[in-house]
C-alpha cells in the first residue's frame, strides 16, 4: 500500500518472476512513471519490457548504471528486492539515491553479505514484508481488478496433466507464472 508515500518517480524490482512482475504492475498502476527491472532471465525481461518496464539483464548489464545513466547520477526513489540471491542483497543499496528506500520481497534462504555502509552512508530506509493480513487481502484483490495481472502467467496446464506443471516451473527459461486449472 503507498498511501501517505512520497511522489516517487523512479523505482526498481530487483527480480521479475511472478511476485516481482506483479510488484512491477502495481507500482505502474500507482503512477510510478519510470519502472527498471533486473533479472537474470532474458524470457521474463522480454514479458515485463512489454510493459513498458526498463530491463536489465543482470547477468550481462550493470544495473546499477543503467539506474544511474537514467536518473542523472541519483539512483531510484525506491527499489524492491525480489530476486532472493546474493547479488541482489548486494546490490540493492546501490540502486536508490540518498534517502532512498528499500523493499525487501524476497526470503532469502540464507544469510547475504549487504552493504551496511550505504545504508548509513545514504540514509536508506528499509522495510521488510511479512505474510498477509486481512487488509492486505481487500486491497490485494481491490487491485487485481485493476492490473494487467494476466501478462504475469506463462503456462495454463489442466489438473490432468498437473505434473507437466510442476516440471515446467523447475525449466524457468521459458516460464514466469503456471497456472495449473482445476476445472
Amino acid at each position: 500500500d503507498m498511501a501517505g508515500e512520497p511522489n516517487w518517480q523512479t523505482a526498481v524490482v530487483m527480480g521479475v518472476g511472478p511476485i516481482g512482475f506483479l510488484v512491477a504492475l502495481c507500482l505502474k498502476h500507482a503512477g510510478v512513471e519510470n519502472i527498471v527491472v533486473s533479472d537474470i532471465n532474458p524470457y521474463r525481461l522480454k514479458r515485463a519490457a512489454r510493459q513498458g518496464f526498463v530491463p536489465f539483464n543482470s547477468a550481462e548489464e550493470d544495473p546499477v548504471a543503467g539506474v544511474r545513466a537514467a536518473t542523472d547520477g541519483e539512483g531510484a526513489d525506491i527499489a524492491f528486492e525480489c530476486a532472493g540471491s546474493a547479488p541482489a542483497a548486494l546490490q540493492m543499496f546501490e540502486l536508490v539515491r540518498p534517502r532512498g528506500k528499500v523493499i525487501m520481497v524476497s526470503v532469502h534462504k540464507q544469510p547475504h553479505p549487504v552493504d551496511l555502509r550505504a545504508l548509513n552512508f545514504k540514509e536508506i530506509t528499509m522495510v521488510g514484508t511479512r505474510v498477509y493480513t486481512r487488509a492486505d487481502y481487500r486491497r490485494a484483490l481491490a487491485v487485481i481488478r485493476e492490473i494487467p495481472a494476466g501478462d504475469v502467467i506463462s503456462h495454463h496446464v489442466d489438473i490432468d496433466r498437473g505434473r507437466e506443471g510442476f516440471e515446467l516451473i523447475n525449466q524457468p527459461d521459458d516460464v514466469c507464472k503456471v497456472i495449473i486449472k482445476m476445472e
